[in-house]
């Protein structure tokens, strides 16, 4: 025998079991793939699920914030409170402009409408804390939906259908809340 066949005679043994070993690490290296292939699913998966649940946390404590800001308005609105002169008026050519069933805001005037001085609404100063359409308080709620002449400030005008009705609420002192 020569010395190659006598090598390989020898340390057969020993080639056999490192080709063992080493087609069982590959083995055991794909299995390893695999479940490294499989825990990066699941972290793209759980990703997405954090980014779902992050979304919804999101829209979730932006509703509380609205609600806690309108709650506080609700809560805070005595404080707000103006002293204003009370009047009433009617849809009748000669209490208001040629469109006496209008409001400024567009509206059709109804009872619990009210009219406010220039120096409350918005539209006629940035710096003015009251828009058409907002409701205020003067013991029930009244929605804004329309403006007095310019002579008048600091005060709101009720609308009424009835004119003895008008008449009879007459002129009362009181507290505006908005």
């Amino acid at each position: 025998m020569n010395t190659v066949t006598k090598f390989i005679n020898k340390y057969s043994l020993v080639f056999f079991m490192l080709n063992v070993f080493t087609v069982g690490s590959l083995i055991l290296l794909s299995e390893k793939n695999k479940k490294a292939e499989h825990s990066i699913d699941l972290l793209l998966s759980m990703n997405a699920v954090e980014k779902d649940l992050n979304a919804e946390c999101f829209d979730y404590i932006t509703r509380l914030e609205d609600d806690y800001a309108k709650l506080r308005k609700k809560c805070d609105i005595l404080s707000n409170g103006k002293p204003v002169v009370f009047t009433a008026y009617n849809a009748l050519w000669w209490q208001t402009d040629s469109t006496p069933t209008i409001a400024a805001s567009g509206a059709t005037v109804y009872e619990g409408s009210c009219a406010l001085s220039r120096d409350f609404l918005k539209v006629f100063g940035r710096n003015n804390p009251i828009a058409y359409g907002d409701t205020v308080y003067a013991i029930i709620p009244f929605v804004v939906e329309d403006t007095m002449h310019e002579r008048w400030n600091n005060h709101m005008d009720i609308f009424m259908d009835d004119l003895k009705t008008a008449r009879l609420f007459g002129k009362k002192q009181g507290m505006l809340y908005y």
